[in-house]
C-alpha cells in the first residue's frame, strides 16, 4: 500500500546518555560501544502519522483517539501482518536519509578503513550501494547490526582464516541498510509500547516475531548473494556460514539457525 510522502524533521530525537550505554540496534544489544547520544523514535510525532494514515485507510471510520485504535482500525482493512508492517513503514516514511547520517554520527565508534576498503570494492563487485559507515567494534563476540546506513561487525568477524563468513555477513547487514530494517523496527516498537489490551498485543507480538523472521530470511539470501559476488570457494562459504548459523536458538527478532540453513538451502 501508499504511504504518504514527507519527512518530519522531529521524526527522529537523540537523548544524552551520561553513563556507558547500550546501542538497541534493531531490537538487539549490541552492547559494545558507548554512544554520546542515543537516537530514537518521536513517540508523539509517530503516533499523530501513524493515525492519519489509517485514517485516509478506512476514510469511512472516525478518526481513532490513540494508536491502539488506529491499529483495530488497521487490522479491519489490512490482513494482519500488513497492518502490522504499517507501522515500520510509516516510520521509514518520517525518517530523512539526513536524520539517518546524524544518528550514525552519533555513535562513538571508529571506523575501521581495511574493512570499509573492502566493503566499498565488495559493494562495488556486488553491484552495490556503498553504506555511509563501517564500524568495527573490539569483542570476542560474533555480533553485528546494520544502523542508519552503515554496518557495525565486532572484531571477531575479522578472522583471515573466515573470509567466507564476514562477506555473508556483512552482505546480511547490508540487505538490512539497503532496506531500512532498523527504522521500521522502530516503528514496530512504538506500535508494540502503544498497545495494551492483552490479547490484541498478544497477537501482535506474534505478527511482529514473523517479520522479523522474514527480515532476516531476506537478508541471508542478500548475504549469501554479495558473498557469492566478491567469488569465494561455494563449499566453503556454505562450510563456514553452516558453522555461524547451525547453533544458534530462535528468538522474537531472528529464526532458529537450523531454519535459516533450510532456506539457504532451498534457494
Amino acid at each position: 500500500m501508499r504511504i504518504s510522502s514527507g519527512y518530519h524533521p522531529q521524526a527522529l530525537t537523540f537523548t544524552r546518555v551520561k553513563e556507558p550505554n547500550l546501542i538497541r540496534d534493531l531490537g538487539v544489544k549490541l552492547g559494545l560501544c558507548e554512544p554520546t547520544e542515543e537516537a530514537s523514535l518521536n513517540s508523539e510525532v509517530f503516533c499523530q502519522r501513524y493515525c492519519q494514515e489509517v485514517q485516509q485507510l478506512v476514510p469511512t471510520q472516525v478518526a481513532p483517539a490513540n494508536v491502539e485504535q488506529a491499529f483495530q482500525m488497521a487490522l479491519g482493512a489490512l490482513p494482519p501482518l500488513q497492518a502490522a508492517a504499517l507501522a515500520g513503514r510509516v516510520a521509514q516514511a518520517m525518517v530523512s536519509p539526513e536524520a539517518e547520517l546524524r544518528a550514525a554520527e552519533a555513535l562513538r565508534t571508529r571506523t575501521h578503513a581495511g574493512l570499509t576498503r573492502q566493503v566499498e570494492s565488495g559493494c562495488q563487485q556486488a553491484g552495490l550501494p556503498i553504506p555511509s559507515k563501517v564500524w568495527v567494534i573490539q569483542s570476542e563476540e560474533l555480533d553485528a547490526c546494520a544502523t542508519f546506513g552503515g554496518v557495525a561487525v565486532s572484531s571477531s568477524y575479522l578472522d583471515p582464516s573466515r573470509q567466507a563468513r564476514l562477506h555473508f555477513v556483512v552482505g546480511h547487514e547490508l540487505s538490512h541498510g539497503r532496506n531500512r530494517d532498523d527504522i521500521a523496527m522502530m516503528g514496530f516498537e512504538a506500535l508494540e509500547q502503544a498497545v495494551s489490551q492483552p490479547l490484541l498485543s498478544y497477537a501482535l507480538k506474534q505478527d511482529l516475531r514473523s517479520l522479523h523472521h522474514q527480515m532476516e530470511l531476506r537478508s541471508d539470501q542478500d548475504g549469501w548473494a554479495y558473498a557469492r559476488a566478491q567469488q569465494v570457494d561455494p563449499s566453503e562459504l556454505r562450510y563456514q556460514v553452516a558453522e555461524l548459523l547451525d547453533q544458534q536458538q530462535e528468538s522474537d527478532t531472528h529464526p532458529s539457525g537450523r531454519q535459516r540453513l533450510h532456506a539457504l538451502n532451498r534457494a
